[in-house]
């Protein structure tokens, strides 16, 4: 038996003096509602409807039983109420997980006009790179650059696309042999970094062709 459905049967019953007009309300039929405060009754171990053909009434258990469901479902709407959306200034603590550049460079310019709007809103930003996992680390939002990992938990949503570009100074290509396929770059010495605890391949491509590479360096 659901208690909590149970215990919103035995208050609609109430409400309604009576199962059918209960029933009616709640678009249900009249045995099913009957059932569930049947089985309430044996659950709590007391009486807590007088029934007649006309109507119910409450017993004393009833009654003190009504008081304290009641309460329970008010104390339900309240924090109900107290999460929704409804278009309110914003408060409480705002904790974010940015890469530590793309914070630096894209949303640090933007956070004094944005606290400026919401005085009542404080701001927790984790500068990091790496992939942690969002919901142990209790983050209301987190931004990363990279095809998002599959997870039924999580509502990833794409916010732009940006392009890594590779580069070498004139002083290193000196004397290497010209660059004629991105295949000869596993036979230079590449500057990796690192995300988080492992080290990615590079990726490249054009068109519909794409290269994976797991280049090396000091």
């Amino acid at each position: 038996m659901d208690k909590l459905l149970a215990m919103k049967m035995f208050v609609a019953t109430v409400d309604a003096q009576g199962f059918s007009a209960a029933a009616r309300r709640l678009g249900l039929a009249t045995s099913s509602v009957t059932r569930l405060v049947d089985a309430l009754e044996t659950a709590v171990g007391a009486s807590l409807l007088n029934r007649s053909t006309r109507q119910v009434s409450l017993t004393e258990a009833g009654a003190r039983y009504y008081e304290r469901a009641r309460s329970i479902f008010e104390a339900l709407d309240e924090a109900d109420a107290s999460v929704a959306d409804r278009g309110e200034e914003p408060v409480g603590v705002l904790r974010l997980c940015l890469p530590v550049e793309f914070g630096r460079r894209v949303i640090a310019p933007h956070l004094g006009p944005f606290l400026a709007r919401h005085p009542a809103l404080e701001l927790d930003i984790d500068l990091s790179d790496r992939l942690d996992d969002l919901l142990d680390g209790r983050y209301d939002l987190s931004i990363r650059l990279g095809d998002p990992s599959p997870n039924d938990e999580l509502v990833c949503r794409q916010l732009g696309r940006f392009e890594r570009w590779l580069v070498a100074s004139p002083a290193y290509l000196a004397g290497r042999d010209p660059l004629h396929h991105p295949r000869q770059l596993l036979e230079h010495a590449c500057l990796r970094f690192r995300y988080g605890q492992k080290a990615r391949p590079w990726r490249l491509a054009r068109g519909q062709d794409s290269l994976e590479l797991n280049v090396t360096g000091p």
